[in-house]
């Protein structure tokens, strides 16, 4: 239906639950009774999400005017037709896909923490400011690429600092923190009364 102009079917105003009732079903009921499908049908996806929206880039321009769509209608929001087919694509390649890569798994580990700073309001709102206009896809893909190594670099610097301060002795800080809780009058009146 998202390919329709003018059908919406408004899930931003509640993107959480809007897109899991939209998106969950079909994920599950594909690894449920299907199972994973082949390589050749997330290509298949994959060739025709990004299809659609290039052919969308390039149409818009000229007659989105004219129907009052926007230029990036059919990318802009993860229930889109083409943007679903894309990711689940995606998600089919790689879960045909087996390796294993230390500074994969390495890079992988920061990923989280590449989210969290990102994510940052005030963070984001710098990010943003530092595109110039007019914003191209290669200033994207690059303020992308540069966002995610700066965020990696950081997570890296953490992981250094806890090496050699918290997980040098695992346990240790843990174990101090419960013998100076122990030593507490309060608890030792809590641990009595559970007794």
């Amino acid at each position: 239906m998202t390919l329709i102009p003018g059908i919406d079917m408004n899930l931003a105003s509640s993107l959480s639950v809007g897109v899991l009732l939209v998106l969950y079903p079909l994920i599950a009921y594909v690894k449920w009774y299907i199972g994973t499908p082949s390589m050749k049908v997330g290509a298949i996806l994959l060739i025709a999400g990004f299809s659609l929206i290039v052919i969308s880039y390039l149409m818009l321009p000229l007659y989105g005017v004219k129907l009052s769509i926007p230029v990036d209608y059919y990318a802009d929001h993860s229930w889109r037709l083409p943007v679903f087919l894309s990711g689940f694509g995606l998600m089919i390649i790689f879960l045909n896909v087996h390796f294993n890569s230390k500074i994969i798994n390495y890079i992988a580990g920061s990923t989280v923490a590449v989210y969290l700073i990102s994510a940052y309001p005030s963070l984001t709102v710098l990010a943003v400011d530092m595109l110039k206009d007019p914003i191209s896809l290669w200033s994207v893909a690059l303020a992308v690429v540069l966002i995610f190594i700066v965020c990696v670099i950081a997570d890296c610097a953490r992981r250094a600092i806890f090496a050699v301060t918290i997980d040098r002795n695992k346990g240790r800080l843990f174990d101090r923190f419960w013998a100076l809780l122990e030593s507490s009058s309060i608890v030792q009146k809590i641990l009595k009364m559970s007794a």
